[in-house]
């Protein structure tokens, strides 16, 4: 019997850490991002808003430094550490170097990036509604596959879906080429991102 096989590390870790007050981080970061709508970045599209470029100007860690995600610092910790070790990184020191937070209403998405200069990525998902899209992924593989022919239409596996629901938190390397779905929900959608470099005095 034919059985897959996969050496390959995996490149995307998954877990939930649902012990938030979802309620009181959306009050605080509304009236940040109603400021920030007006000169917005250019990945969000659709009346989506990001703090991206409040936590750059203010030159700080943005909201992951607030102390309504200290539980969450605390409990992503040993995690970031699997998944380094997982990876195969270098045993160095991984630090916050940018993070902030994207809204999301009805018909909103963020386009297509990298994290360019990042090791890695931590999205965490304050409130994710039903219908309310998930992270996709592009297949990094996309460039080797489109050498043979379509056959069953490979088009259709460029891009994939990594579901989501409220607390979830996913790591991924910031090479890896991601996107969110359209929010086709009636709710909206808030998700937290963190930037990790190697420390400083490492590099």
């Amino acid at each position: 019997m034919l059985t897959s096989v996969d050496p390959w590390r995996p490149i995307i870790y998954k877990d939930n850490f649902g012990g938030l007050d979802h309620s009181g981080i959306i009050d605080k970061i509304n009236p940040i991002l109603d400021q920030c709508a007006s000169s917005n970045t250019y990945l969000e599209k659709d009346g989506g808003v990001s703090s991206v470029r409040d936590s750059k100007t203010n030159n700080s860690l943005g909201p992951i430094a607030w102390d309504e995600f200290a539980g969450l610092r605390d409990w992503m910790t040993p995690r970031i550490t699997q998944a380094v070790a997982n990876w195969g990184l270098p045993s160095m020191n991984y630090v916050v170097d940018l993070s902030w937070i994207n809204r999301h209403g009805p018909g909103a998405w963020t386009d297509e990036h990298v994290h360019r200069a990042t090791a890695f990525v931590a999205t965490y998902y304050i409130k994710a509604p039903e219908h309310g899209g998930h992270l996709l992924v592009r297949n990094p593989l996309e460039y080797h596959w489109n050498y043979y022919p379509e056959g069953d239409d490979l088009s259709k596996e460029i891009w994939k879906p990594v579901e989501v629901t409220t607390g979830d938190f996913v790591l991924f390397p910031g090479w890896l080429p991601h996107k969110s779905d359209i929010n086709r929900s009636l709710d909206t959608r808030y998700v937290l991102s963190v930037n990790f470099i190697v420390a400083p005095r490492y590099r």
